[in-house]
């Protein structure tokens, strides 16, 4: 007479064989059916138990870089470097998961003594939360202050980067935006602000979030006049970083709105030997494909989402930019 100890075993040794037949031999539900005698129900039910018991486990290493589609990327995009990062879920899981990546992307790359420039933006914002080496770096505030909230300002992430790399970082109590181009001239010939602008031209890296206008996905312009973004936007403006307005080719909108804004130029990031972009949301696709015209970044890192997105798209290819 079969027991139940007996069954037990017989199930669990069916468990096994179809358990290694379909994830070890990748053989079909059809296949081990056929080669068993057992019917393709009992097979499916077999392996979902494998599962439940603990039989089988699954393991999905997310947040790992994909080497083949980052070369694809590079090319693409005419960088020197490109990261995709494996990452899945909300938009803000996978901007975390693209934040962690580029802090230690950066505490891997950067040298001791470099001048390292830090952007303001929400993945740059989890990239400083999740910061866990740097070496000692100068560290300066690309932006002034965006909006009230102080405990994610752009000198705030200055400063707790700086903690991690162990120097004092140069930052500036001042906004990014000034209505008046005469107040904004005062502001800049301030000590503290002079100090920090100065630093832009030694610069070795600086790391940029990357805003879209079309879909409207950026946290910095949003905070300007709404005459003045209509205005950007009726220019041609496609994306932003560092609140500097790019068209879809890549030239810059509106020069003389740079004369309203205190942070990092243009022309002083083009001279920066390394500016990485760390980039999440498929919606930015265009975005990124933008700014990568206009020259400025070299390097990037972005989920595999919108890596998918980017190659969807012509590929870069840059002329000279004003």
């Amino acid at each position: 007479m079969r027991t139940n100890a007996d069954y037990v075993t017989s199930r669990r040794r069916d468990m096994i064989a179809v358990a290694r037949a379909y994830y070890l031999e990748n053989k079909s539900k059809l296949e081990i059916a056929g080669e068993t005698g057992l019917s393709r129900f009992v097979v499916a039910r077999l392996l979902a138990e494998s599962r439940e018991t603990g039989l089988v486990t699954i393991t999905i290493n997310a947040g790992g870089v994909l080497a083949d589609m980052s070369a694809q990327i590079r090319d693409h995009l005419g960088l020197s470097c490109a990261l995709v990062i494996e990452a899945y879920g909300t938009v803000a899981e996978v901007r975390a998961a693209v934040g962690h990546a580029t802090g230690g992307y950066l505490g891997e790359t950067l040298h001791s003594d470099e001048v390292l420039g830090i952007g303001w933006g929400r993945t740059v914002t989890t990239m400083i939360e999740d910061l866990e080496r740097l070496p000692p770096v100068d560290i300066v505030q690309l932006t002034g202050s965006i909006g009230s909230d102080a405990h994610n300002s752009a000198m705030e992430l200055a400063r707790r980067a700086a903690l991690v790399s162990g120097r004092t970082p140069r930052v500036m109590f001042a906004p990014f935006y000034v209505s008046d181009v005469h107040a904004a001239n005062v502001l800049r010939g301030q000590p503290e602000a002079a100090d920090v602008i100065g630093a832009y031209d030694h610069l070795t890296t600086a790391v940029v979030a990357v805003g879209s206008l079309c879909p409207r996905i950026t946290q910095t312009l949003d905070r300007v006049p709404a005459e003045t973004m209509q205005a950007l936007l009726a220019a041609g403006a496609a994306a932003e970083i560092c609140g500097i307005p790019f068209a879809a080719d890549g030239h810059v909108v509106d020069r003389r709105f740079a004369r309203h804004c205190l942070g990092v130029s243009v022309d002083q990031l083009r001279k920066t030997p390394r500016v990485i972009a760390a980039v999440s949301d498929t919606r930015k696709a265009n975005a990124v494909v933008a700014i990568c015209q206009s020259g400025v970044v070299d390097e990037i890192v972005v989920d595999v989402g919108l890596a998918q997105a980017i190659l969807a798209l012509p590929a870069v290819s840059r002329t000279d930019m004003d």
